[in-house]
């Protein structure tokens, strides 16, 4: 998610996200985590259980349905890095530290 976002905006959409899909185990129960400061964004994940014969099924529809719901309620990270050129060249680029 792009920095801004709330963080407990998210977590509380994980975890409804999960505890709403028919398949999701109740027990143990979803838990979303803030797991780190990425470069150009906050990064979550979810872990949730499932009956094993459902698993890629139940992980595929939640992708799925985070996606729409985190559009709808919160704003999407789009990474991004800027680099700045000034006269034609990176300042910097392929210098050295000695003179001459």
């Amino acid at each position: 998610m792009a920095y801004g976002t709330d963080p407990q905006t998210v977590l509380r959409i994980l975890r409804e996200t999960a505890r709403n899909h028919p398949v999701v185990l109740a027990e143990p129960e979803p838990v979303g985590l803030f797991v780190r400061f990425g470069d150009s964004s906050l990064d979550f994940c979810l872990r949730f259980w499932t009956p094993l014969d459902h698993s890629v099924d139940v992980t595929s529809q939640l992708h799925v349905a985070l996606c729409e719901r985190l559009a709808a309620e919160a704003s999407k990270s789009v990474p991004q890095r800027d680099i700045r050129v000034k006269d034609g060249s990176l300042a910097g680029a392929g210098e050295s530290s000695r003179g001459g």
